[in-house]
């Protein structure tokens, strides 16, 4: 395992600049599925799975639009390295939330 993202305090991360980092989500709900649709990193965007963002020097947040296909939904955000996955944070998703965000400074 080579996970890139080193938890500081809830929803903040630090990661060496140039690491690609890949990022999904599942839902803990049981019955429910979920499933990341766009991230948007500094001022890149990405729209197709896998969604991969490289690490830049400084603080900026990352952005994760989420799907799913129950309401009040508990979702895991997870870093993903092969099949391996750690835990990032937790978003409880419903129609009008559809968006979370965690924090990655670069070093």
């Amino acid at each position: 395992m080579s996970f890139k993202l080193t938890k500081i305090m809830p929803s903040l991360f630090r990661g060496r600049e140039g690491d690609v980092v890949t990022i999904d989500a599942r839902a803990l709900t049981p019955g429910a599925s979920a499933r990341v649709v766009g991230i948007y990193y500094d001022s890149a965007t990405d729209q197709t799975a896998p969604f991969t963002l490289t690490v830049k020097t400084g603080t900026f947040g990352l952005g994760l639009i989420i799907e799913a296909d129950q309401p009040a939904t508990f979702v895991e955000i997870v870093e993903v390295d092969g099949a391996d996955e750690r835990h990032l944070a937790f978003h409880a998703w419903n129609p009008i939330s559809k968006f979370s965000q965690i924090t990655i400074k670069g070093i």
